[in-house]
């Protein structure tokens, strides 16, 4: 999940860099709810 969550976070910064704070968000969440 952790490698799926890295893609989807480049993905999400190449096509809109605005969009980085959310990712990290939700990544962090995944993180929290993967523990």
């Amino acid at each position: 999940m952790s490698i799926d969550s890295l893609l989807l976070l480049k993905m999400l910064v190449i096509k809109k860099p605005i969009n980085l704070d959310i990712a990290v968000s939700l990544i962090m969440t995944n993180l929290l709810l993967s523990m």
